[in-house]
């Protein structure tokens, strides 16, 4: 496979665009000390899934089991099957503060006597009853996936991106079809145990042994014919088509005939489809993390990958500016970091690394070494100094760390709670699969073509072997929707669209949002000149100044305006000195923009 360490984008990862940055006055930085925990967002949007291994940061670092309880809904009072579904929106108080409702609706828009199914909602409301002047409509949120649940997000985040569109607004999350609180959900298997069953056997990557490819493969096989005789009917219901149309659905419930959105990642993808469907019924449209839809439906997600390598070469750079003090994997050149992470690969590759401790035990290989520092691409500025310091530790032959960021969940279940069974965790959700096999064209490849698909891949990236079995498990995949939009994403939309795009976005490159913006009317790209996975992965006030004003009034930033960044990577202190040079708003807005980053959680898409 091609090596490319991609250090020669990084002295200004917006220049190749001709781009301008907005500001030009280097900010004071700090470090963001988070610990990351699963939900989901991204890609995603909160979720951190590694090829099926949903680690659990705050557990994986104290070594304490998640009891059952804690991994159900801590609100145990709050019972989602006591509300009760309705054409009209009946709000019920929900979680302390939160309002909560099921809105009906049809199962197939082209065939009413098809049924009904109930999408699950959960509302941050606005701090002014919907009569006052003050009140601007409720602003839906996906978190993306696919599979996300935007019920999670808005009751982990949505307060805090109320804080960034402002109180005049309500903050919504849904669960899409077949995911979550919405009814009927999709799955494969007769509980949460047979799939973790299922994924304890999950074979290594696809670049790491020589039979991986083959083992995968099969294994897609199985788990379509497994899809096809337990959830075929369902899957035909579960297209981002009909989501996008549920969200029109939602809209009109409200009384209003245009959306108020904010997508990421794959929400993208859904807003953009909703863009090309009913472009007359929009107010305002964000999507944030932009996947090019073209590529989307057609199920080869290849272009993904454009700079993957640009983003890891950020690890490189950003561990030589720090120093030895301040990145314990440091190296006198970022082409010697590189030079010392390809050697660790290889050592692992050779002889993986048992590790057994009185808090956890398994053995540290090269798909989870690969994996782990994949992830951490989505999130750099809160993982790279926890990744350096495991990656130091694991040339030491101690891959404690490192396994503690990628601890199985299996090993962290225990189940104490005698009213519910094992939980269905986020992103366990079989309904990720089947959105986007059932979404893209059929994949009919055989075994020799995803090699070539593979070698394709491994052309753009090193983490080809990571990615690769986002196409290749659609390769068992028999369901076929009732209603399928792929496509044109054009539109003269009732206003324009912003897209959002960081410089160095390990999945969804920015020349995505800017292709994407030459389909919509007068659609405009704000570029976060930052490497992470959407604009929340980093914290920039300049960009969620534009993002406000975006919804608040109207005004549309000038098509590739770049906003810097106050985050920095390896950074270390206080924010005091940020915040001693901002304006009150400003400052409120840092710190709401802070908390979002540094609970910005990621969905890894299967």
């Amino acid at each position: 496979m091609e090596k490319r360490d991609g250090l020669s984008h990084l002295a200004d990862p917006g220049a190749e665009f001709g781009l301008a940055t907005e500001h030009t006055r280097k900010p004071k930085f700090t470090r963001h000390r988070a610990v990351i925990v699963t939900g989901v967002l991204c890609f995603g949007a909160g979720l951190v899934h590694l090829g099926r291994q949903s680690p659990t940061f705050a557990q994986a670092l104290s070594g304490s089991p998640a009891p059952c309880g804690d991994l159900l809904d801590s609100s145990k009072e709050f019972l989602w099957e006591n509300v009760k579904p309705s054409a009209q929106l009946e709000w019920v108080d929900c979680y302390d503060k939160f309002k909560c409702s099921k809105l009906t609706v049809p199962l197939d828009y082209h065939d009413k006597k098809a049924g009904k199914i109930s999408i699950a909602m959960l509302k941050i409301p606005s701090a002014f009853p919907s009569t006052s002047e003050e009140y601007r409509g409720p602003v839906l949120i996906n978190p993306g996936g696919p599979g996300g649940s935007g019920i999670s997000f808005a009751k982990g985040r949505g307060e805090l991106l109320q804080g960034i569109v402002g109180k005049g607004y309500d903050i919504i999350g849904f669960d899409p079809r077949g995911i979550g609180q919405t009814s009927p959900p999709l799955s494969f298997f007769p509980s949460a145990a047979a799939r973790i069953q299922w994924n304890l056997k999950n074979g290594p990557l696809v670049n790491s042994t020589e039979g991986a490819l083959g083992m995968a493969y099969s294994r897609a096989q199985v788990l379509g014919s497994i899809a096809e005789a337990n959830a075929r009917n369902a899957s035909q219901y579960i297209s981002t088509a009909s989501v996008a149309t549920d969200m029109l659905s939602i809209m009109k419930a409200h009384g209003r005939d245009k959306l108020l959105y904010w997508g990421f990642s794959y929400g993208s993808v859904l807003g953009a489809t909703y863009a090309a469907m009913y472009p007359n019924n929009i107010e305002r449209l964000v999507i944030d993390g932009v996947m090019d839809a073209d590529e989307y439906y057609s199920a080869r997600w290849i272009t993904n990958l454009v700079d993957t390598d640009k983003t890891i070469a950020t690890f490189f750079t950003g561990c030589f500016s720090a120093g030895p003090s301040g990145c314990s994997f440091h190296a006198p050149s970022p082409q010697l970091i590189a030079s010392r992470l390809d050697a660790l690969y290889a050592s692992v590759k050779a002889r993986p690394v048992p590790v057994y401790t009185p808090l956890g035990y398994g053995v540290v290989d090269y798909s989870m070494l690969q994996q782990l520092i994949f992830m951490s691409l989505y999130t750099p500025y809160t993982f790279y100094p926890q990744l350096a310091d495991a990656l130091a530790a694991l040339e030491k032959n101690d891959g404690g760390p490192l396994l503690g960021l990628s601890t199985k969940l299996e090993e962290k279940l225990e189940c104490d709670c005698p009213r519910t069974p094992v939980p269905e965790l986020p992103g366990g959700s079989d309904a990720a699969l089947g959105i986007r096999c059932t979404d893209g064209a059929p994949v009919e490849d055989d075994l020799e073509e995803l090699q070539a698909h593979f070698e394709k891949l491994g052309k753009l990236s090193s983490f080809a072997d990571v990615w690769a079995g986002i196409h290749l498990e659609c390769a068992g995949w028999k369901a076929r929707p009732k209603w399928r939009f792929a496509g044109p994403f054009v539109g003269n939309t009732s206003f324009p669209v912003l897209l959002v795009g960081n410089t160095a976005d390990p999945v969804t490159p920015v020349s995505h949002a800017f292709k994407m913006s030459k389909q919509f009317k007068d659609a405009s790209v704000l570029v976060q000149n930052s490497p992470g996975h959407c604009s929340l992965s980093a914290v920039s006030i300049c960009t969620m100044k534009h993002i406000r004003a975006y919804f608040n009034d109207g005004v549309v930033p000038v098509n590739g305006t770049v906003c810097e960044v106050q985050s920095k990577l390896f950074a270390r202190g206080s924010d005091k000195d940020i915040l001693e040079t901002l304006s009150a708003e400003d400052a409120e807005l840092f710190k709401v923009t802070k908390e979002l980053s540094e609970g910005f959680q990621v969905r890894f898409p299967y």
